[in-house]
């Protein structure tokens, strides 16, 4: 049998992880972690307030994957019911409600500390429920490999290397959240940073509730994390919100330069690259997907599946425009 090379590796690796897809990592993640209650679907884009600005007939529009003869890994965009969009099995109903009524109740107001904080650290508990629920997914594909004798199970090899590394980004993910989990107790919320934008649209496009890693920027030995937040509040309004942790502000800031000193279309287009290249849990009208050209579809569709495995800095199309 021929030696597999990297990429073949990751690629079977990925292609394992999406068959297990039926299995998720569920567990009520508050802050003590010691909560036994069943965790919920917990939305991490409020379906009343903000999904209902998105929906056609009760779906919305999200890149989907299957598995082409368990060998070809197919993304295309598809419909999804708008109560399993944007949803994480990371919180029981009571810590859920508890942690985060203030913005689930009230209107989300961009001066407000607290409310910023809220959307943020619920991005947080979205990115650290994806990486333990990638662990899961990646340890249960790299014991199929063994299984079926493609890894040897007993010497440090390529597969075995990155299920290793999932844990430690899952628990470089969790120490991260542990600091957002102090904010919360002691309200010290000026620990945070944010930039904000309100933009006005015909149409409202696209929801994303995301944390994304900048792995080339360490700041005392942390990896640099942003969360996203794009909520369309109304039919022509949307925020944008960046949020990171003070101590990162320097790097953040580098790394969103581009959008920071910029305004209006490119402003956007610069966002929407930025959100194809790191981010996964986004939700679009399907209104507004139904304007696009095939030709739009497959550059997007293209671009965000080569970057589910290594970023695309370089890359440029208007057709990547998502606003």
């Amino acid at each position: 049998m021929n030696k597999l090379n990297e990429e073949e590796i990751k690629n079977k690796m990925l292609n394992f992880y999406f068959k297990f897809d039926t299995i998720k990592f569920n567990k009520c993640l508050e802050p003590s972690m010691t909560c036994k209650n069943t965790a919920i679907k917990a939305h991490s884009v409020q379906n009343s307030k903000i999904l209902e600005n998105l929906i056609d007939n009760g779906h919305v529009c999200t890149f989907t994957h299957k598995l082409i003869q368990n060998s070809s890994l197919e993304i295309e965009l598809g419909l999804l019911g708008r109560n399993e969009a944007t949803t994480f099995t990371g919180l029981c109903s009571t810590h859920d409600n508890e942690l985060f009524s203030a913005i689930d109740k009230d209107r989300i107001d961009l001066k407000n500390d607290e409310h910023l904080f809220l959307l943020a650290y619920r991005t947080v508990y979205k990115g650290l429920h994806a990486t333990m629920d990638a662990t899961l997914k990646i340890q249960i594909a790299y014991l199929q490999q063994i299984d079926l004798g493609i890894d040897p199970g007993d010497k440090q090899t390529i597969a075995s290397e990155l299920a290793t590394s999932k844990i430690m980004i899952s628990r470089q993910t969790w120490l991260y959240k542990t600091q957002f989990d102090n904010i919360l107790i002691n309200r010290n919320y000026d620990l945070l940073c944010h930039n904000t934008f309100t933009i006005n649209l015909k149409e409202p496009t696209i929801a994303v509730c995301s944390l994304f890693t900048i792995d080339k920027f360490v700041v005392d030995n942390d990896t640099i994390r942003i969360a996203l937040n794009v909520l369309p509040v109304s039919k022509t309004k949307t925020y944008i919100i960046f949020s990171y942790l003070k101590q990162h502000a320097t790097a953040a800031q580098v790394v969103l330069d581009k959008i920071l000193n910029s305004t209006d279309s490119y402003q956007l287009y610069e966002i929407s690259r930025l959100i194809l290249n790191y981010c996964e849990n986004f939700v679009l009208s399907p209104t507004y997907v139904k304007s696009w050209s095939s030709s739009k579809k497959d550059t997007i569709t293209k671009f965000f599946k080569d970057t589910i495995l290594e970023r695309n800095y370089d890359f440029h199309a208007p057709d990547l425009f998502l606003f």
